[in-house]
């Protein structure tokens, strides 16, 4: 199995939503650094706005209305940087998992790999559908 095949078959959504983010590792420099400018500049609008709405509205009700959405707007930086951090893990990880998918394995062992992904893309569908 090539590095297409495993694409196409195990790392299709993975490779997409990590396109949209900037964060999968054989996407063009230039895009990455473009996605995650947008989503740093929009991180920052948030903030700003929600902030601003607790100060000038400042009420215990307007404060809990907000402070899920700081919580997580704040939290988005942190995990793009993560992903900069561990972008050499995350290139070495998808190496390793096609090198995997390149070993010849006994038929009954590709059995159970495939049922297992099988279950694995049936609760992903379901967690995405639940978002």
């Amino acid at each position: 199995m090539n590095w297409q095949t495993v694409d196409d078959l195990y790392l299709r959504d993975n490779k997409l939503f990590a396109q949209l983010v900037g964060v999968w590792p054989y996407q063009e420099r230039f895009t990455k650094f473009f996605i995650r400018l947008v989503i740093f500049v929009l991180v920052i609008v948030a903030l700003t706005t929600q902030a601003s709405r607790v100060i000038v509205f400042y009420s215990i009700d307007t404060l809990m209305d907000e402070v899920v959405y700081l919580v997580i707007t704040a939290t988005v930086p942190i995990k793009q940087y993560n992903y900069i951090l561990n972008e050499k893990q995350l290139e070495e990880l998808l190496r390793e998992i096609v090198f995997d998918h390149q070993m010849e394995r006994p038929k009954e062992e590709m059995e159970i790999l495939d049922t297992y992904y099988r279950k694995a893309l049936i609760f992903s569908f379901i967690y995405k559908g639940n978002e």
